[in-house]
């Protein structure tokens, strides 16, 4: 006994596997089945739910009836009847009464096919029953739904789950029925009636507790005696925001419908459902805050209208009075629209978010607020972000500035950050200050995700800063950033000392303000450049010393018994000073006296600092050293306004034994009474050289030493330079940067070095690595690789088919990568790109190519695309730097045809959504939104690109449209987010993208880059919609006589004037007449005919393709206008029995009129395409490169590419009218010498042809059917010269009229022969597996076999 179940079901795959082939029973209801053979009456094991099983062959021949499995019905009253069945399907209701005359009648619809078995004269089993219930209905909705149907006065209720379908075995759907569903808080509804005589989209009226309309949809899916329902709702709005919301439509009083007291109190979880109220309303929506929140205080007001269809990011303001001359709380959302997929492609999903999210992915808690709050006037309390944590959140006063400032909650002392934006994308570090110049830093990354900006903060320990400074002067510094008025965001750098640097304000300007401490000058760098900067000097004032108070001073011109002297009276370092009037004393030095500060003059006076400075504002005469009027012996020092009258006693000199003297010879400074009377508060005079000492050569007391106020040499140069992603700016000494190397960095002092290796500070998030010194290139360490490839590279696309979607040929290829060490660079050049469309039928043979400029030569040098990128290695394990990444692309012409580019989107892994399980099509709302951001933990790698730029694009666009596309690409087309219309030549310029010092992720980065393509692309729009073929192409005509013009300006061209006007003008004719002819098609109503005539203009690409496809769609719109009522009356009567003759015959009537006037346009179409095309000034496309490949080898598999497959598949398919499943096996040179001679063997026929490269028909000798064809062997025979033996194939052929005949075929060679004669017989005996294959119908999934 046969066992009772005959196939095996693969979940993983899908497929089912039939092991015995008779007569199968597919089921597609939710409950088992049993079948009955009436004769013998034996009874066959159920048929399972959603399964397939096998009928036993010797059982075949008899009557077959099913009944449900526990359902307590009989068997149906009609027989399964398969044997009529042969070429078109057989659908069938059947009913089973119940067991003893109590309970419902189960019904069910059988569709009976015929499988691909061989032809027969007999009727012999190989079909296929498939059963399904009669109404079945599925409901699209989020909520809970019961169906309720009315028939011959009774009431069906069924219940379906969100997602789910029911079966309605009950209800009988021939003569229609009334259709009805209750919804979870909707409890009323209108029911219409549902026809089965085609397909509909019926509006559905429902109800909520307080007579709210909510229209829905009910889609009716008829197939045969079986009809399919879809409820479905055309909006659901899904509230993520946090708050309450109520929606209502604009220009309506109520509500929307389903809105209730908890909908005010608290956000739905359940997205709500939503239709527009009136038709003579406007299609717009407002919404307003819920009423009874328990946090709300005011009164909601409703926002301004919007359009819930279209929104790609958008955002609304929503207000709540406050009242009392307070401003209005304003809570801004936004919101994205997006059309469901699969069984929900009706449906448009609307999502309300908070325009913000901020996410906490660092190990610290982060306090936030908005700017104002932070001052301590307004009391605020901070909210906090945990860590791994997510908050939405809301500007408190969107009338103040809107700016966020964070600080770190687990540090004590750290302070507020400045406020940053986040409405931009961007990727910064935000600094934060604390106690003892301590900075904090976190990184900040703002990204917007559909209508939601995503603030990610993460710990700064991973990704270097973004500045550094490094003071390698003699002196302190100050720097902070320009327009910073906050004393405590200035910051003193010592010297010798470096730190890590981001902006304070990242909204002011981003420029540097260097300054010595104490310094009357300031300066503002630009440190974003690299390179060399303005010197930054400063005054560096001296003090006059008496040397021999220094306590380091060499004493060896001073008496032992006076060294005791100073020892025993510990005189300190004396220095020049003028505490209160004019008298110059010597007093003891003390750090940053004005008093004691004296500036050398370029004339060679000693200007006194002390009344300079207080007297800075008075613009008064300088205040110099100059002597009193006393006794010329020993003269007091004062200081007098400068004077030239007195000009020898106010020029001093140091002389070479450093004491300080003035126009009076012999005359130096000293303090009175000489060494011995020497301390504190003394007066200094000038006096002789031998004043004290009694003749001493130099006296000790006479010899002064400048001491500079501050260490170096007055001028600090300045530099920006680049240390991996961080740009460091180094403070040097003039003199000590003239010593280091220009091309070198500085090298650190030891104490530098070992202070940065020991940064530290309280937490991980602060500390960074500093790089170490740079080392010298080693000579001879390079390593480079130069590819240069004159033919360049091809890529041949290839899909499952098989088919060869395009061939990309890269010629010109040059690759040079070079790695010195310290930086890998790698430059690539394409001279010339062609992409070439390989589809069969292709209405363009190229699909990118090198657009060709008006006087440009075709063999221009520069490279059509060049990409340049340099690499320097990274010292964190986390970042790449990246220095540089050009891209340049020449102008191109691209040529899109929808056939090749939804083929494309499925090669490159653009799948379709399966409708069986609807569930699936929608996840929740919390899914999508917490799996749009990388969550913690998952730091992805960041790309610092120094300058990244993507050269401006100049591109000629195409797009063709496709009339003739399977079922699989209609569905991808449907998937896609914009509908294709066609046009031509659409000029498309896209600006450059270029950013400077860019840190983020890779992702990031696409996106960022995809953003500006969009935006770009967005603002093309004018071009693109003036070139579309239902316009005429505008753009195409003005640009055709503005060029013709312009030749006859130039050059006196008035016959180009007239070729390029009559382009224009025909070519706008050709499409406008086409565009006319394609939209009356629709009203012929016959697909066949569509087919044809799409098949007429297939390929047409020259002035006589053209003309000809014209005048063959003008005999075929006439000759199917006279057949139109006859062949549409016939194929409806075969499909669909008494009904489709009245069907049949209305699409026959409007075919007589339509058919002959699509004809007529038709013809002008073809005519001003051939007009056009020949009159076009240049080539309108280059050739394709090669022949497209032939992707069907012996056994199936991919060969090897060959020119001579590539040309016999071309010949083929001219030969057999464009039939895509005839094989092609060979194609053989049989004759090279005298009588050249090539054969063409296929899966179906032979062609021998009297040339090598057959151009035609003309050119066929003999044609041989495989069918026909008995052998084929090779054979030799004696010439009839004499000379030798002559080699020849034998085919012995049986033809209809003449019987068995016999045809010889010479060849050149023996060898030739016998592989030719092997290639035959393989093709006979393939063609005689064919013949007993089970062929696949073209409509039906391979997934069921």
């Amino acid at each position: 006994k046969l066992h009772p179940w005959s196939f095996e079901c693969n979940r993983t795959m899908g497929y089912y596997y039939s092991k015995n082939c008779g007569v199968c029973v597919h089921t597609s209801c939710l409950l088992g089945l049993g079948a009955l053979c009436v004769v013998p009456g034996d009874i066959l094991s159920p048929v399972q739910p959603r399964t397939k099983a096998a009928i036993p062959l010797h059982l075949t021949l008899w009557n077959l009836r099913a009944r449900p499995v526990g359902w307590g019905s009989q068997f149906s009253e009609s027989a399964i009847e398969w044997k009529p069945v042969q070429l078109s399907r057989r659908q069938t209701l059947h009913q089973c009464v119940p067991i003893g005359g109590k309970g419902s009648t189960f019904r069910f619809c059988t569709t009976v096919q015929r499988d691909g078995y061989p032809k027969t004269q007999q009727a012999e089993p190989g079909h296929t029953i498939t059963i399904q219930p009669p109404v079945t209905v599925y409901n699209l909705l989020p909520t809970d739904m019961t169906v309720r149907v009315v028939m011959n006065g009774s009431t069906v209720l069924h219940s379906v789950k969100p997602g789910k379908r029911a079966s309605l075995y009950e209800v009988d759907p021939g003569n229609g029925l009334n259709f009805g569903v209750i919804l979870d808080g909707f409890p009323h509804c209108e029911d219409v009636f549902v026809p089965l005589a085609r397909d509909y989209i019926l509006r559905l009226c429902v109800y909520d507790g307080v007579k709210r309309p909510l229209w829905l949809y009910a889609k009716t899916e008829v197939s045969g005696k079986a009809l399919k329902v879809y409820v479905l709702c055309p909006f659901w709005l899904e509230n993520c925001t946090g708050l309450p919301l109520i929606f209502k439509n604009d220009g309506s009083r109520i509500e929307a419908a389903g809105q209730h007291d908890e909908h005010e109190r608290a956000r739905s979880v359940s997205p709500l459902l939503f239709s527009y109220s009136l038709p003579d309303l406007p299609n717009k929506c407002c919404v307003r805050v819920g009423s009874l929140c328990p946090t709300l205080s005011g009164k909601p007001l409703w926002s301004q209208r919007f359009r819930l269809e279209k929104s790609e990011g958008d955002f609304i303001q929503i207000h709540v009075s406050q009242g009392y001359n307070k401003p209005d709380l304003i809570h801004e959302i936004g919101y994205t629209t997006r059309r469901g997929k699969g069984l929900y492609v009706d449906t448009m999903i609307v999502k309300f978010v908070t325009r913000f999210l901020l996410f906490n992915n660092s190990s610290h808690r982060l306090a936030y607020l908005q700017r104002y709050e932070t001052q301590q006037e307004t009391g605020a309390t901070p909210s906090i972000a945990l860590p791994n944590s997510m908050t939405p959140y809301n500007w408190s006063r969107v009338d103040l500035d809107q700016l966020l400032c964070i600080r770190i909650q687990d540090i004590p002392d750290c302070h507020w950050s400045s406020g940053f934006k986040l409405s931009v994308d961007d990727s910064f570090h935000v600094i934060m200050r604390g106690a003892l110049d301590r900075s904090y830093f976190v990184r900040v990354q703002v990204n917007l995700k559909d209508a939601t900006y995503h603030v990610v903060f993460s710990d700064a320990a991973h990704v270097p800063p973004p500045f550094r400074i490094e003071n390698l002067g003699k002196v302190p510094v100050m720097f902070y950033q320009k327009r910073i008025v906050d004393v405590s965001l200035r910051r003193e750098l010592k010297p010798q000392q470096s730190v890590p640097y981001a902006w304070d304000e990242p909204t002011f300007p981003k420029s540097l303000v260097l300054a010595v401490m104490d310094g009357p000058q300031q300066k503002v760098y630009d440190i974003n450049q690299m390179g060399e900067k303005e010197p930054l000097t400063y005054e560096n004032y001296i003090y006059i010393s008496a040397e021999c108070s220094l306590p380091s001073a060499s004493q060896s011109r001073v008496s032992g018994a006076m060294q005791r002297h100073m020892s025993q009276t510990s005189v300190p370092e004396l220095v020049l000073d003028v505490p209160q009037g004019s008298a110059v004393l010597f007093r003891r030095r003390e750090a940053n006296r004005l008093s004691q500060l004296w500036r050398m003059t370029a004339a060679g006076q000693l200007e006194h600092m002390g009344s300079a400075l207080s007297r800075r504002s008075e613009r008064k005469t300088p205040i110099v050293l100059d002597v009193a009027d006393e006794s010329p012996s020993c003269i007091t020092l004062v200081i007098r306004r400068l004077d030239k009258g007195r000009a020898s006693t106010q020029t001093w000199k140091f002389d070479g034994d450093r004491r300080l003297s003035c126009g009076m010879p012999r005359m130096y400074v000293q303090p009175r009474g000489g060494l011995r009377l020497m301390a504190d508060g003394c007066d200094a005079v000038l006096a002789p050289d031998s004043y004290v000492s009694g003749g001493q050569r130099i006296p000790p007391e006479q010899v002064l030493r400048v001491v500079k106020q501050k260490e170096g040499s007055g001028t600090l140069s300045v530099r920006v330079s680049p240390d991996g992603s961080t740009r460091v700016v180094q403070i040097v000494d003039k003199v000590a940067r003239r010593m280091a190397s220009s091309d070198q960095v500085l090298t650190r002092p030891r104490r530098l070095r070992s202070q940065l290796s020991r940064s530290s500070s309280v937490d991980s998030t602060m500390q960074y690595e500093t790089s170490v010194d740079r080392e010298p290139d080693l000579v001879g360490n390079d390593f480079q690789v130069i590819l240069s490839l004159g033919s360049g590279v091809s890529l041949s696309v290839i899909n499952s088919v098989p088919e060869e979607l395009c061939y990309v040929t890269l010629s010109g290829l040059e690759v040079n990568f070079l790695d010195t060490g310290v930086s890998q660079s790698l430059d690539v050049s394409v001279q010339q790109i062609q992409a070439d469309n390989q589809l069969i039928g292709a209405q363009t043979s190229a699909l990118l190519y090198r657009m060709q400029r008006s006087g440009q030569s075709e063999k221009d040098g520069s490279p059509i695309c060049s990409v340049a990128v340099k690499r320097s290695p990274s010292r964190h394990a986390g970042v790449e730097v990246v220095k540089r990444l050009v891209v340049t692309l020449r102008p191109v012409t691209l040529q899109l045809e929808e056939r090749l580019l939804l083929k494309l989107l499925q090669f490159g892994g653009f799948t379709v959504d399966n409708d069986s399980e609807p569930g699936q099509e929608l996840l929740p709302p919390s899914d999508q939104l917490h799996g749009a951001v990388a969550r913690p933990g998952s730091a992805a790698k960041i790309y610092y690109i120094d300058t990244l730029t993507l050269n401006g694009i100049d591109l000629k666009l195409s797009l063709l449209t496709s009339k003739l596309l399977s079922e699989d690409l209609i569905a991808v087309r449907r998937q896609l987010p914009v509908s294709l219309v066609k046009f031509a030549n659409a000029s498309i310029i896209l600006d450059t993208y270029n950013r400077q010092h860019s840190c983020d992720s890779l992702r990031v980065h696409i996106d960022n880059i995809g953003k500006h393509y969009a935006k770009q692309f967005k603002g093309q729009a004018a071009s693109i919609i003036g070139s579309v073929d239902f316009l005429g192409n505008p753009f195409g005509l003005l640009h055709d006589v503005t060029s013709g013009v312009s030749g006859v300006v130039t050059s006196g061209d008035l016959p180009g004037l007239v070729a390029r006007v009559a382009h224009g003008v025909t070519d706008s004719a050709s499409k406008l007449t086409g565009s006319a002819s394609n939209i009356l098609e629709k009203a012929t109503m016959d697909e066949g005919y569509e087919a044809r005539r799409a098949r007429i203009s297939e390929g047409a690409k020259s002035s006589g393709d053209h003309l000809v496809a014209g005048v063959k769609g003008l005999a075929h719109g006439f000759w199917g206008g006279l057949t139109s009522i006859v062949s549409q009356t016939y194929e409806g009567a075969t499909k669909e029995g008494l009904g489709g003759i009245v069907t049949g015959l209305a699409k026959g009537v409007a075919g007589t009129v339509t058919k002959p006037a699509v004809g007529v346009l038709d013809f002008a179409s073809g005519a001003a395409a051939a007009v056009s095309a020949g009159t076009a000034s240049q080539p309108l496309e280059p050739k394709p490169v090669r022949h497209r490949r032939y992707c069907v080898g012996m056994g199936g598999v991919l060969p090897q590419y060959s020119s001579m497959l590539a040309k016999g598949w071309d010949i083929l398919l001219k030969l057999n009218d464009g039939n895509r499943n005839e094989r092609l096996i060979a194609y053989e040179a049989l004759q090279y010498k005298k009588a050249k001679m090539c054969v063409i063997i296929s899966s179906y026929q032979l062609f021998f042809f009297g040339s090598t490269v057959p151009n035609d028909k003309n050119d066929l000798l003999i044609h041989v059917k495989l069918a026909d064809l008995q052998r084929c062997v090779p054979i030799t025979k004696p010439s009839n010269t004499g000379t030798g033996m002559v080699c020849y194939l034998q085919l012995v052929v049986h033809e209809a009229e003449r019987g068995v005949r016999t045809k010889l075929v010479r060849c050149d060679k023996e060898n030739i022969s016998r592989k030719v004669a092997q290639e035959i017989n393989y093709a006979k005996s393939l063609y005689e597996e064919q013949q007993q294959m089970v062929v696949i119908p073209s409509g039906r999934s391979t997934e069921t076999w």
